[in-house]
């Protein structure tokens, strides 16, 4: 099962880009191949580029709960629906966790923590 699958994405679904460096932030890409990678295949129409899964976000109102829970498990991360309605965010690498109130805001923090990541995989 490759990961695009694992999170239920087929060639053909609609994304928004969550962090332009390839794609301006925000813009609408569709996925145009499942190469059995983290970074499968998308395009915006014009131009297409490889991507890392959690820089996109499916073409829905907010990211389930239990999607955000997939991909933080990607960068040993956890995520929590606390009583109150706030999601606690956990890095188990750092031991350190923190408080948002919305999903975007796991998102913002996955995709400091992947881009951070690869600089750090590029070091070694």
């Amino acid at each position: 099962m490759t990961p695009c699958e694992k999170f239920g994405y087929k060639v053909g679904d609609k994304f928004i880009c969550l962090d332009g460096e390839e794609f301006e932030t925000g813009t609408e890409l569709t996925l145009v191949a499942d190469d059995n990678s983290d970074s499968p295949k998308f395009s915006d129409g014009v131009c297409s580029w490889y991507m890392m899964l959690g820089f996109v976000q499916p073409l829905k109102a907010t990211p389930s709960l239990e999607h955000l829970r997939k991909l933080c498990q990607t960068a040993r991360m956890s995520v929590e629906l606390r009583p109150d309605g706030d999601l606690q965010v956990w890095d188990h690498s750092l031991e350190d966790c923190v408080t948002v109130s919305s999903e975007l805001e796991v998102l913002e923090i996955l995709n400091a923590k992947i881009a951070f990541l690869e600089v750090w995989n590029q070091t070694d």
